[in-house]
């Protein structure tokens, strides 16, 4: 039966909204709306005249950026993670992993797994929500590793 716009709309299924999870070393469980990750580095091209040659060379890579966009935590554990973070001359941060779902209620639900080893946050936006679980943080957060690692598979 239309509704009062006069369309019928049939429900598709049920996409879940968790579509990156992020755990860390220090069991902090946080979970994110997006995550941006850039890695790059130097490439060169040089050409031997006298041999007709060419050459491609690569640099040193940049550390990798990632930009976590919607980062829903509880006070403890937010707290926990940009102290834990912060401090680049902290021994031991831990890694982080980040989880991303494809949005499946089915299963096997394809997954690809970015691990950040020991990185560091360079950057903090966040707010402040009140909701009937209580206070929730929602913040953008950017961190860079020298070593991002990148696996698949199923969860």
């Amino acid at each position: 039966m239309p509704n009062i716009w006069g369309q019928t709309i049939t429900i598709g299924g049920t996409l879940p909204g968790e579509k990156v999870k992020i755990t860390c070393s220090q069991n902090i469980g946080m979970i994110g709306q997006a995550a941006v990750i850039r890695a790059e580095r130097p490439v060169t091209q040089l050409y031997d005249v006298l041999q007709g040659k060419l050459y491609v060379l690569t640099g040193i890579p940049q550390p990798a950026t990632i930009q976590i966009v919607g980062l829903l935590a509880s006070t403890t554990d937010y707290v926990t993670f940009i102290n834990t973070y912060a401090n680049v001359c902290a021994p031991d941060r831990g890694d982080i992993t980040l989880t991303a779902y494809t949005p499946s209620c089915t299963s096997p639900a394809p997954v690809l797994t970015y691990v950040l080893d020991e990185p560091w946050l360079i950057s903090i936006q966040g707010q402040v929500e009140r909701s009937e679980l209580g206070a929730t943080f929602a913040s953008t957060v950017v961190l860079q590793t020298l070593d991002l690692q990148l696996s698949s598979g199923s969860a």
